[in-house]
């Protein structure tokens, strides 16, 4: 890890650090609020009222995607990614301030809110990363980068836990307003600065997709963003359900009253244990698996987990799934998925990225409570779900496998087109490289690389 910083040139420096205390802040807030909502809702409501929760953010979230988006005409991607965080604080400290905890509603909108919180500043964060850096640049900084999620979940955990220990686990909200708001209105300014300084790029020869629909049918007709979807969307129903288990499962065995003491406590081990994977194994393992052989290694741990629940683990099984998934989701398969976006051109990537991560992801959940719900239906209980989370971690690696060969075409490509533009340019831009994508994703013609 120590080599990662080293290879992060001097000038590359302030746009790194931005984007490390950005989404430190970030991760930071959102696991605040994570832990706030996970104990004050299954303190006062059943499990079985998660998949309607789950049910109801993607919908929300789809709905919100899927928007004009006029409010942002004319802003930066920084400008809007500030504007969202603040905006975020503004609405979790209403939450504090006007929520009633008792109240069924408010738990189930402060469950709801906290996945949009995650799902929409994420997203921001992610695309204008993908602006900033070159598919060269990306490479080396983009592990510095997501160490700072990892810790910002780790200090968020921690705080989380010392409050819980002397306050209302509802000061958590609190809290998460208060550092999203200076994440908005502090890391942000530096990130305004290195954006403004970006690479030179030639100008994109493929038209931008300018409504949903055209970047729907942008998605059918490449094969790599349809069956990047499909990933997104089988390893989001799988560890859906796996999260269901594990809260299931606490919920029956944790008293209601130590709830937030448990999950402030069992999250901070989490994201130690995740911490350790950024800084130990994720290196290590692009190193000796390479990319695509590193898809495999959640959907490995999280079958093995699932199978131990199915089997009647119990708790302690139901501990183990969710350590695996909330040690490296944040680390290393958020890196490698991240890395997996990086040929796409940008026009492309912002309009098929949100539809990828929102609508794959909370369309996902969608899929996923809906199948709870038939099964709390039918009383067959985790046994079975864990077992159904087990097949797709199956079909997870299988469709990485089957994607392979797509990105590599994809990547050859971006390369390729990359070569004729260094030739076709002034010697005053020999020495740039086209952002992560750019200029476009054209194939190449018979005979070139890829």
């Amino acid at each position: 890890m120590l080599r990662a910083f080293a290879d992060v040139r001097p000038e590359e420096r302030p746009g790194v650090t931005g984007a490390f205390l950005t989404l430190f802040g970030i991760l930071a807030g959102h696991t605040l609020l994570e832990t706030a909502r996970d104990a004050l809702f299954l303190a006062r409501l059943p499990a079985s009222q998660l998949p309607w929760v789950y049910l109801a953010m993607a919908v929300v979230a789809v709905g919100l995607s899927l928007g004009p988006g006029r409010s942002a005409r004319g802003l930066t991607r920084t400008r809007r990614l500030s504007h969202l965080l603040v905006s975020c604080a503004l609405v979790t400290l209403l939450f504090w301030l006007l929520g009633s905890w008792r109240s069924p509603w408010t738990l189930r909108a402060l469950y709801v809110w906290t996945g949009l919180v995650g799902t929409l500043a994420g997203l921001q964060f992610w695309l204008l990363l993908g602006e900033m850096y070159t598919i060269t640049q990306a490479k080396r900084v983009y592990r510095v980068v997501g160490l700072g999620s990892v810790l910002g979940a780790v200090a968020g955990a921690g705080v989380a836990r010392v409050v819980s220990a002397y306050l209302p686990t509802s000061y958590l909200v609190l809290a998460s307003a208060v550092t999203l708001a200076v994440t908005g209105l502090g890391p942000a300014l530096v990130l305004r600065r290195a954006e403004g300084a970006g690479a030179e790029t030639a100008t994109a020869s493929e038209p931008t997709p300018s409504n949903v629909a055209q970047a729907v049918q942008f998605m059918r007709d490449h094969p790599y963003l349809t069956r990047l979807s499909g990933l997104v969307l089988v390893s989001t129903v799988a560890v859906t359900l796996a999260d269901y288990v594990f809260k299931s499962t606490v919920a029956r065995n944790i008293p209601a009253a130590g709830l937030g003491t448990f999950f402030a406590t069992f999250y901070m081990v989490l994201n130690v244990l995740a911490l350790g994977a950024q800084l130990v194994l994720m290196g290590w393992i692009l190193r000796v698996l390479g990319l695509h052989r590193a898809l495999w290694v959640l959907p490995t741990l999280v079958f093995l987990g699932s199978a131990g629940v199915a089997f009647g683990g119990g708790l302690l099984a139901a501990l183990l799934l969710k350590s695996a998934d909330g040690a490296l989701r944040p680390s290393l398969h958020r890196t490698t998925t991240e890395l997996l976006f990086l040929p796409i051109s940008d026009g492309l990537r912002a309009r098929a990225k949100p539809l990828i991560d929102v609508v794959g992801q909370r369309g996902g959940q969608a899929l996923a409570s809906v199948f709870i719900l038939g099964e709390l239906t039918l009383h067959r209980g985790d046994y079975a779900l864990a077992g159904v989370a087990a097949l797709l971690c199956v079909v997870w690696i299988a469709w990485a496998l089957e994607l392979k060969p797509h990105y590599l075409e994809l990547f050859g490509a971006a390369l390729w087109t990359w070569a004729r533009w260094k030739r076709s340019s002034p010697p005053s831009a020999a020495g740039t490289t086209p952002r992560c994508g750019a200029p476009s994703t054209s194939w190449p013609p018979r005979g070139a690389p890829g």
